[in-house]
């Protein structure tokens, strides 16, 4: 999981918008108003993954231990 670059989020909303069967119709300034919000939405999640990322690295020296542990109580 990692976070992604402004230009990949950029033409994947882009892509996203082009694409949509539903907004196809719509005019140029409508489309851009839902390409600003995805953005927006895409940042948060970006963001999120951005933190959730340093988060797994540092819990995971724990969740190995763990790991260990419950198969020596196995074993």
């Amino acid at each position: 999981m990692q976070a992604r670059s402004p230009e990949v989020l950029q033409k994947f909303t882009s892509t996203l918008i082009d694409n949509s069967p539903t907004i196809s119709n719509f005019d140029k300034e409508l489309k851009a108003e839902f390409n600003d919000r995805w953005l927006e939405i895409m940042n948060i999640f970006n963001e999120n993954h951005r933190y959730l990322s340093i988060l797994i690295k540092a819990s995971f020296p724990l969740f190995l231990q763990i790991l260990l542990y419950l198969y020596y109580l196995l074993v």
